[in-house]
Formats: C-alpha cells, structure tokens, sequence
C-alpha cells in the first residue's frame, strides 16, 4: 500500500518554530499516520501525541538523517520523500512516506544500526528518545507497533 503524502500546509504547521501546532494539522496528521496499517494498533490519540512531542526536519537530496555507528537519540517517520538505508555501505532498504525508522537502539540498545540518507528532498517528524520513553509507557498501542517494527528488523538484521 502506498502512503499518501500529507499536504504541505500540515507539515509546514508542524515545523512551525515557536513550537506551538494547530491542533487541526495534529490531528489531520495523527489520522493521516493512523489510515496507513503499519500503524494498525494505534489510535487517532496516541498517534497525535506522538506529533505533538515530535518536530519536523527537511533534508535537501543525499544527507543522512541518521549515522550507522553514531549515538542514538531520536525515531524518525518519514513524511515526505525517499530514503535508503545502508549497512557498511550496501544499500539494503529503501523507505517511503509512512515509514518509521531509528527504533533500534530505543529497543535493543547500542549505537545506530544503519545510515539513513534522503533520496530527495524529504520531510521527517523527529521524535527525541527522552520524549518517546513515556509516550511509550503511557500508550500500549503505540509501544506494540514500534517493538513489532523493531522487532522484524532486528530479525533482518
């Protein structure tokens, strides 16, 4: 299933750097996030919280989101654009819109897993471990998904 891209309005809301969100472009993306089945055990509610405690980053073609080998510290969902994912330099995934990404560490411990680099342009919604942590314990729906998505890539690995 391919994930439609959220209007530029909503995500343009969510980047908006005095860190206050209309709560209309929260909800239209928490039920944007909550339509795609990767996020079936989610609710419209624990999906819009994950929102509210993430921001939004825009990287131009060709730059890492994330480092394999680097501290870890954030989850990313990519909103807009592609991605590749690299171990030891072998491109071994390709990521698009809807995809979360960045969930190793938080589950597993240890260092990032992989490098992350946009294709094109691309938009992220960024959420900080230290702010997942008790959405994670607060939200069994949103702990269930992120540790399934960890789970079947940590058997990949």
């Amino acid at each position: 299933m391919t994930f439609a891209p959220v209007d530029s309005d909503t995500i343009h809301n969510l980047a908006n750097p005095t860190g206050r969100r209309p709560r209309r472009d929260v909800r239209a993306l928490a039920e944007h996030l909550a339509a795609d089945p990767r996020f079936a055990g989610c609710s419209v509610a624990e999906l819009a919280a994950l929102v509210r405690a993430g921001t939004t980053v825009s990287l131009p073609a060709h730059w890492a989101f994330l480092r394999q080998g680097a501290p870890a510290d954030a989850v990313y969902v990519l909103l807009t654009g592609n991605a590749s994912v690299f171990r030891h330099r072998d491109a071994v995934a390709e990521l698009g819109a809807g995809e979360l990404f960045g969930e190793l560490p938080l589950l597993f411990g240890g260092q990032r897993t992989a490098t992350v680099t946009s294709l094109e342009r691309a938009k992220a919604l960024r959420v900080g471990y230290a702010e997942l942590g008790p959405l994670l314990r607060q939200h069994a729906g949103l702990q269930r998904v992120i540790a399934d998505i960890g789970a079947s890539r940590h058997a990949a690995a």
